[in-house]
C-alpha cells in the first residue's frame, strides 16, 4: 500500500506499529489531504487549528509582508501548525505548496479523541518530541548568538 510505504519514511510515524499506521490510513482517511502546487496550507493571521505532517512534496514558509524571502522550505517529515493546534493562536506565517503535496492533517484536537488511545498517546508523544527538539535548537541558537 503506497500510503503505508510513504508513512514508513516519515520519522514522526517511526514508533507506530503497522497496525496503527494501517488504522490511520484505513479508518482516518479524512486525516490525509492533498494540496496542489501553489495551494496555501496556512495563511498568516487566519484562525484554524490544523496540525500538519508533510508526507510527500515540499512547501515554502514566509511572512506575508516579505514573500520574496522565504523563512524555510519544508520537506517530507516536517511537522508544522503545532502552535495553532495546541493554543488556538492565529497562524504566524503563510505556507504554500511549491509542488503537489500529501499531508497528514489533524484539523482539530477533538479528532484525536476519536482515535484509539494508543494512537492518541503516540501522536501526543511525538508532538512533545518535536517541541522539545525545537526548544533545544532555539536554546543552542540563543547561546551561539551570545558568544
Amino acid at each position: 500500500m503506497l500510503m503505508m510505504h510513504l508513512m514508513d519514511r516519515i520519522p514522526f510515524f517511526s514508533a507506530f506499529t503497522e497496525e496503527e499506521k494501517r488504522s490511520l490510513v484505513e479508518e482516518q482517511v479524512s486525516c490525509f489531504a492533498n494540496y496542489d502546487k501553489g495551494g496555501y496550507l496556512t495563511r498568516e493571521g487566519e484562525q484554524d487549528r490544523a496540525l500538519f505532517i508533510l508526507i510527500k512534496g515540499r512547501a515554502r514558509v514566509f511572512k506575508r509582508a516579505d514573500p520574496d524571502h522565504p523563512i524555510t522550505t519544508l520537506e517530507p517529515g516536517s511537522v508544522f501548525g503545532e502552535i495553532s493546534f495546541l493554543t488556538g493562536q492565529s497562524r504566524t506565517t503563510d505556507i504554500v505548496a511549491i509542488e503537489d503535496l500529501l499531508v497528514f492533517k489533524v484539523d482539530d484536537p477533538s479528532i484525536l479523541a476519536r482515535m484509539d488511545l494508543s494512537l492518541q498517546l503516540k501522536i501526543k508523544d511525538k508532538m512533545i518530541e518535536v517541541l522539545v527538539s525545537r526548544l533545544e535548537h532555539a536554546n543552542r541558537t540563543v547561546i551561539a548568538c551570545r558568544q
